[in-house]
């Protein structure tokens, strides 16, 4: 699975491996309220894993507001306290 909305990250897609397997593929540009609950009972099954790659202080925050705005922000970012 990849989940990101970040420029420049691609995967490689068979389209003859997807009706091996029988996958879909599925874009969207928001995600639905059921969307997020659904994301969000993958991760607490451990199914899949959030990727937290920037962790600040709350000195910080403008930081990675910028980051985040900027689009370098890889992952999620997460302020402590």
């Amino acid at each position: 699975m990849l989940l990101t909305t970040f420029p420049g990250i691609v995967t490689q897609i068979s389209p003859r491996q997807m009706v091996i397997d029988e996958l879909t593929l599925l874009g969207s540009r928001y995600a639905s309220r059921w969307e997020v609950l659904q994301a969000a009972q993958l991760v607490a099954e451990k199914r899949v894993r959030p990727i937290v790659s920037s962790v600040v202080p709350l000195h910080r925050v403008i930081e990675l507001h910028t980051r985040l705005r900027s689009g370098t922000l890889l992952g999620r970012g997460a302020v402590v306290f």
